[in-house]
């Protein structure tokens, strides 16, 4: 059985985690501007239910630009999806019949 430093450090190097991120004071160059989803605040909020994203918990992705407070939300959106492709993919085979 694996240690959880071994599960720990076997982690996707892709996750990024809220805590890990690094704010620069204001005395370095300002950066580039940001994406539209960026400073709109993204990662302060989930995406589905709205709750406070909070420092040092973790911040689950899906899109790239919208992020979720637990799992369950991410997958909940994520059905949504399947379901809304499902739908407009069965109207457009009836359009095609008709």
């Amino acid at each position: 059985m694996a240690g959880l430093r071994q599960v720990l450090d076997s982690v996707d190097p892709q996750v990024i985690y809220k805590s890990t991120i690094i704010i620069r004071s204001s005395s370095t160059p300002s950066p580039p501007p940001l994406s539209a989803a960026a400073a709109t605040g993204f990662l302060d909020r989930c995406f589905l239910c709205r709750r406070k994203l909070l420092p040092g918990k973790d911040i689950y992705m899906y899109k790239g630009d919208e992020a979720f407070c637990t799992e369950e939300c991410r997958r909940r959106r994520i059905v949504m999806d399947e379901e809304e492709r499902k739908s407009s993919s069965l109207s457009r085979g009836k359009n095609i019949l008709n």
